[in-house]
């Protein structure tokens, strides 16, 4: 997917101190079948590993609320976005 091409990208930019929000997109299988995308902040990245806080609350994940901390590995995936000033990347 474009997002784990460009995620190199991210992973450069995301502890940034000028940076002021990074959101990560993930894929997760929905309790009523199919896929949920999620948004999360990320807390650490290493290698092909993230660990990150959900920062929305799902429409169809009963096992998983705002706040919630995960570890995902690279292939779930689906987007990112860094907020610098009134830029988004």
């Amino acid at each position: 997917s474009l997002a784990r091409e460009s995620f190199d990208d991210c992973k450069r930019n995301w502890q940034d101190p000028t940076v002021d929000s990074c959101s990560l997109k993930f894929a997760l299988k929905s309790d009523i079948g199919g896929t949920e995308h999620v948004w999360f902040l990320p807390l650490q990245i290493k290698d092909d590993q993230i660990t990150a806080a959900c920062t929305n609350d799902p429409r169809n994940i009963a096992s998983l609320k705002y706040g919630d901390i995960r570890t995902f590995d690279m292939e779930s995936l689906t987007d990112w976005m860094i907020l610098k000033g009134d830029k988004c990347f």
